[in-house]
Order: C-alpha cells, then sequence, then structure tokens
C-alpha cells in the first residue's frame, strides 16, 4: 500500500509548525525567566530631583510598626496635610519662604495620598534635594487632634 504524496506533504508540514510552535515556547520561557537578572532601573520622565525606589516585600509594614526611623530636624521638615503646608509644630507655612536656602528637605505626607498631590505638593516646594516619606501614626493622631481642635474653636489667628 502506497502513501500519497500530498498527504505526506501535509503531515511533514503539521510537524514542522508543532516543532516550531513549541521551539517559540521554550525560547520565550526561557527569556522571561531570565529577565529579571541584573535589570536596572530606568527612568520614566519624572521632575528632576525625584527618584523612585522599588521596595523590598520587608518594606509593606508602616515605618512607626518597625521601629523609629531616621530623625530629622525640626527645620529640614514640612507636612503636607488637608491641602496645606504645615511646619513641624504644626503651624501653617509658605512652602517658598519656608525652603528658605535649604539644602535637606523631608516633605511628609499622609500614606493614603494619591500620587498627583504628592509631586504637586513637592513641585511647589521646589528645588531638589527633597525627600518624601509617609507620616506614622503619631503624626497622623496629633494632625487628627489639630484638625479637632481647629473646628471647636474655629480658625486659629497663628
Amino acid at each position: 500500500m502506497e502513501q500519497d504524496s500530498q498527504q505526506t506533504k501535509a503531515m511533514v508540514e503539521v510537524a514542522l509548525a508543532l516543532a516550531m510552535g513549541f521551539f517559540s515556547i521554550m525560547v520565550l520561557a526561557m527569556v522571561s525567566m531570565g529577565s529579571g537578572v541584573g535589570a536596572r532601573p530606568t527612568s520614566v520622565g519624572l521632575p528632576s530631583g525625584v527618584s523612585v525606589t522599588a521596595s523590598s516585600p520587608s518594606d509593606q509594614a508602616p515605618r512607626d510598626a518597625r521601629g523609629p526611623g531616621t530623625p530629622v530636624s525640626p527645620t529640614e521638615l514640612i507636612i503636607f496635610h488637608g491641602g496645606e503646608f504645615l511646619s513641624a509644630d504644626l503651624r501653617p507655612v509658605d512652602p517658598a519662604a519656608w525652603r528658605g536656602g535649604k539644602t535637606k528637605l523631608v516633605l511628609a505626607v499622609a500614606p493614603g495620598a494619591d500620587f498627583k498631590t504628592v509631586m504637586d505638593a513637592r513641585r511647589r516646594i521646589g528645588g531638589s534635594g527633597v525627600t518624601v516619606t509617609g507620616l506614622d501614626s503619631r503624626w497622623l493622631e496629633r494632625l487628627r487632634e489639630r484638625a479637632a481642635a481647629k473646628s471647636a474653636f474655629g480658625p486659629s489667628s497663628d
């Protein structure tokens, strides 16, 4: 019994197509498994003086749950909360006037603040060398007390 040559050619082409498909999947798997090794961070058009670093899984817990952070001088700290800038003693300040000639600055924001709001606040401070950090539970409690006192007694004349 002799096979038809057309049928043989079709089976060879199907086998070749399957082999090429499996080879492509194998190459894709090998490339994707090794793509994270030695990868460098890339810039995504952030304003000058702003850097973004990847966090490790251990950074999931809030800073105050892991213990004390890096101490910051009250003259280097500005808090952005409720749409206003505050000094370390929770008095309203003008961000441009507050900056003065300072080179090292820390902008503290509420942990749930959205990226656009934080970047707008960062831009209003101006310059470079600004570190953005989240407020811990103690600062948030102080800000809640300030807001409660402000609403109970009306706006202050500071």
